[in-house]
């Protein structure tokens, strides 16, 4: 049943800014076909038909990997598991620092047991006594989705397409072992500042940037970004739905609630726990657990 609880405007545009790349530009593409059937409420089928169809598709959901351990990470955990995909969410942090796994369930929704306990699985860089990396002790998932680094080095979906140029190392190597067919890294440009120039010179760089774009005049300035397909009827509806909703918070720059444009900031607890993670001894530069 839809929340109860009303969402505010800059809520809600935050959400949808948020879950467009995060969650419904990362969906496996299983998980699409299952939110258009669940979300047919003026289709000509029954209910029963349309959980019957549900059902049989479930199992092809597929499954995504979070990395990070910061609220924006928890938030897509969250919104995967609400858009019912087994999620595993991977942080060098300490246990005691992230939320369990039944807290990334979506609040009040009915589930079977067996189906709650293989939803969400909370994993460090380096899995059981064999210090396996996360990916390879996982295995098989579609899509992984990076809120501290960006491994393409373009901030921006990539795709592994059937004989496509230009696919990198990287991706090929997500592809073959893993079967992992989308990357998408989340980290802004405020981050990407901090990253470039250091803490004690970040500060003016980010705030200046911040200022300029939410000062930019909308319809003149910014380019005109064609709606998703499905992105309202599958992913978003879900998520309100459910009340999974990003709150529109603040940057460095002040409250959003008063801006014309959103801009997400910079994290310091991300920008600590990329910094402290572990990295792969036979390269010496590379996250441990990606693949090389």
């Amino acid at each position: 049943p839809p929340s109860s609880k009303i969402v505010s405007d800059a809520d809600a545009i935050s959400t949808a800014s948020v879950a467009l790349l995060g969650v419904h530009c990362a969906l496996p593409s299983g998980a699409i076909d299952r939110l258009q059937l669940a979300n047919n409420k003026s289709g000509a089928e029954s209910e029963e038909k349309v959980k019957e169809s549900v059902a049989k598709i479930e199992d092809k959901s597929g499954r995504s990997v979070i990395v990070g351990g910061g609220n924006y990470a928890i938030y897509l955990c969250k919104a995967m598991v609400a858009c019912g995909i087994q999620t595993y969410l991977v942080s060098d942090r300490p246990k005691w620092n992230l939320p369990s796994a039944n807290e990334l369930l979506p609040k009040g929704e009915k589930m079977k047991k067996a189906k709650k306990d293989k939803m969400v699985e909370i994993l460090s860089p380096s899995v059981g006594q064999l210090s396996l990396g996360f990916a390879m002790a996982i295995g098989n998932f579609d899509t992984l989705v990076d809120t501290l680094g960006d491994e393409m080095g373009v901030g921006r979906l990539q795709s592994v397409v059937q004989g496509a140029s230009g696919v990198s190392g990287f991706l090929a190597q997500m592809q073959e072992l893993h079967g992992c067919s989308k990357y998408v890294s989340t980290l802004t440009r405020s981050q990407q500042y901090v990253l470039n120039k250091g803490l004690l010179f970040a500060r003016d760089p980010v705030i200046r940037y911040q200022q300029e774009v939410e000062k930019l005049p909308i319809m003149r300035e910014c380019h005109y970004l064609p709606p998703p397909i499905n992105f309202g009827s599958t992913t978003l509806q879900t998520l309100l739905d459910k009340g999974v909703i990003y709150p529109s918070n603040q940057n460095e720059n002040g409250a959003h609630a008063s801006k014309p444009a959103f801009v997400r900031g910079w994290s310091l607890s991300d920008l600590t726990e990329l910094k402290t993670w572990p990295r792969d001894t036979n390269t010496g530069t590379g996250r441990f657990g990606f693949p090389e």
